[in-house]
């Protein structure tokens, strides 16, 4: 997918999926980090093979309250506003 779409002439950046998730069971906790840490890494890989820019969420949300209450899955405001701040700081930095 991003070889088919990196020639193109749009401007293509992926991310990085958020790996701190604070599942309440022990096993979730400690397992489906590592799980993701794997997506992550052929993520970063493919685009650095292609030379395309990587948003690293990974990074960027990291403390539990960076999750919603309702579903651990899905960032808090404060996580939404991390997300948007990386974005915005990502493309900037980039014009």
């Amino acid at each position: 997918m991003l070889a088919g779409i990196s020639n193109k002439p749009v401007s293509v950046h992926v991310c990085t999926v958020y790996t701190a998730i604070p599942f309440e069971d022990p096993l979730w906790r400690e397992y489906v980090p590592l799980a993701l840490d794997r997506f992550n890494r052929v993520i970063v890989e493919e685009a650095n093979v292609l030379k395309i820019p990587v948003l690293r969420i990974d990074e960027v949300c990291v403390d539990d309250s960076d999750y919603s209450s309702v579903s651990p899955i899905e960032p808090s405001s404060q996580g939404g506003q991390k997300i948007v701040d990386c974005i915005v700081a990502h493309l900037t930095s980039r014009a």
